[in-house]
């Protein structure tokens, strides 16, 4: 499948690919078989949740209607998997995953309704559980063996990109496993939490887009915007709201030298720009101890995340466009035509893809801004 988090493009482009955004369509295929003209016919609506934000997950609802209950034995049996591609004369994979409930009611005015909520890799996830935590060691042996699961990779494999990022956790604990800090708990965690709680620890994301699994360090998505979108190409709706109690001035971590194991601390503090408040005593300082730092470069290196993090959580952004499969979770798009002040680049943490019969294709986003410094 082709990468949706890969490439640049522009609206134009788009346009010509999907012919002018006429005639939304969907492709669903149930273990590998496509559903018919027929049953999508009948398709009511159609709400795909993706997200990068770490206690939320990937989710899609689908409801038909008119459609008997036999339909949920003879098509959407619990646990089959399920793909789904949304677009115009075009359509891209925006979800790979598990018909996870179904639903079906009859009333006089709407007759048969059949709904069906499928989730993705992250609900596999969910649903094992073990008491293998560890609070020393090295986690990212740990995530590679839980991801390179025969059951898991039917779902989602890790992103080729993300190899770099584990390899550098790896060399970080390389130093804890010599000197045997390896303690096991009685702690049980689903194979999710594990990640998650792994990636949080870092300052890093744990998110899927399509097939592909990424992990890797909050907002590090370097590359270009994919678009550009404005009033006059795609953009429909924006509300950019900021808060001064999410702003962070300054992190302290502290840890224990690994030599004299004496305490060591890594401090960060940040100029805020005046643009940004006038009242600095107004924002935040974070002080946290970690049991696995050993070095003060380490304490440094993550106070420095905290702050990075931060810079994108202080400002954010919500908006509708028309429909676009090419906007995803862990992307930036840049906004244009607001004039100064509201043309900013924004960081997607959640895109919803929604069609119905009655409001056609549409695509909705929330995300972060970066804030001057």
């Amino acid at each position: 499948m082709k990468s949706l988090m890969t490439g640049q493009t522009s609206y134009k482009a788009l346009m010509q690919k999907y012919a002018g955004f006429q005639i939304p369509n969907v492709v669903i295929k149930v273990d590998g078989k496509s559903l018919s003209d027929a049953m999508l016919d009948s398709l009511e609506e159609l709400n795909v949740s993706l997200t990068c934000k770490s206690h939320e997950m990937n989710v899609a609802a689908i409801t038909f209607s008119p459609l008997k209950h036999e339909a949920i034995e003879d098509y959407f049996t619990l646990g089959q998997k399920i793909e789904i591609a949304v677009g115009y004369a075009k359509t891209e994979v925006v979800f790979t995953g598990y018909i996870y409930e179904s639903e079906f009611k009859i009333s006089e005015e709407e007759g048969w309704l059949v709904t069906i909520v499928c989730k993705d890799l992250m609900g596999i996830l969910e649903n094992k559980q073990d008491d293998t935590h560890h609070v020393g060691g090295n986690h990212i042996k740990e995530i590679r063996k839980i991801l390179e699961d025969s059951t898991y990779r039917q779902y989602g494999k890790l992103a080729a990109s993300q190899n770099k990022y584990l390899k550098e956790l790896e060399n970080l604990y390389a130093p804890l496993d010599k000197m045997g800090d390896f303690i096991q708990t009685h702690t049980t965690m689903t194979h999710l939490e594990k990640i998650r709680w792994i990636a949080q620890k870092h300052h890093y994301e744990f998110f899927v887009v399509g097939d592909e699994v990424y992990f890797r360090p909050s907002y590090s998505d370097s590359s270009s915007p994919i678009m550009t979108l404005s009033p006059n190409e795609g953009l429909m709706t924006l509300v950019v709201s900021q808060c001064i109690g999410k702003l962070i001035a300054s992190s302290e971590i502290r840890g224990q030298d690994e030599e004299t194991f004496e305490p060591i601390a890594g401090k960060k503090k940040r100029s805020i720009h005046a643009k940004v408040t006038k009242n600095k005593a107004a924002a935040a300082t974070v002080l946290h101890y970690d049991e696995e730092i050993r070095k003060e470069s380490e304490a440094k290196e993550i106070s420095s995340a905290i702050l990075d993090q931060n810079s994108w959580e202080v400002k954010s952004a919500q908006g509708q466009t028309i429909g676009i499969p090419e906007l995803v979770p862990g992307r930036k798009v840049k906004i244009d035509g607001l004039g100064k002040g509201m043309n900013q680049v924004i960081y997607l943490r959640s895109v919803t893809h929604e069609i119905s019969k009655s409001m056609g294709y549409h695509t909705y986003f929330e995300g972060g801004i970066k804030i001057d410094e």
